[in-house]
């Protein structure tokens, strides 16, 4: 069932990379995003990554969070995933590395990247050594902010990785 939600998060993203139409905004700033505009920004093996407005999609509520952003190029995306079984979403920190035994959640950290005609996706739990937090700062019904960073694995598991730091997102519903 795990692998099969995998696929299905993979196939989500290499659609939603490349359909996502994208405007060139150089505001790399969260904190400067006006409050009905959501941002995620970060560094993908120290390179910036920005996503916002209609090149975002966000989805949260109680128990889940999710959001995919691509580049103003449309060839990167960074996505998340975070859903509680049995409890509601909180600040705090969550283990989204391939290490995380919770059985309160479960969730992934991902980017893809577009190459070519190929598309190259890694991710935080898929393969052993990899790593991943998402931190939640603060939660409301129509907004959520945090951080998160990760160090992903190409879908063979071979050693081909991606590292992702200083994640940052601001989601307005």
């Amino acid at each position: 069932m795990k692998e099969l939600k995998r696929i299905g998060l993979c196939l989500a993203i290499i659609t939603a990379a490349l359909l996502i139409s994208c405007s060139k905004d150089d505001n790399k700033d969260p904190s400067t995003a006006d409050s009905t505009t959501s941002i995620i920004t970060a560094k993908i093996d120290g390179v910036d990554f920005s996503s916002k407005g209609v090149s975002l999609i966000v989805d949260f509520n109680d128990n889940v969070l999710q959001f995919l952003g691509a580049n103003a190029t449309g060839q990167v995306s960074i996505q998340a995933s975070l859903e509680m079984n049995s409890t509601v979403l909180t600040t705090g920190t969550y283990n989204l590395g391939s290490s995380n035994e919770e059985t309160e959640y479960f969730g992934d950290l991902g980017c893809s990247v577009l190459s070519g005609s190929s598309i190259n996706s890694y991710s935080s739990t898929n393969c052993d050594d990899t790593t991943g937090t998402l931190t939640i700062n603060s939660i409301s019904s129509t907004k959520i902010t945090g951080t998160f960073s990760f160090k992903g694995k190409d879908f063979d598991c071979n050693s081909t990785t991606k590292n992702v730091t200083n994640g940052t997102f601001v989601l307005i519903k």
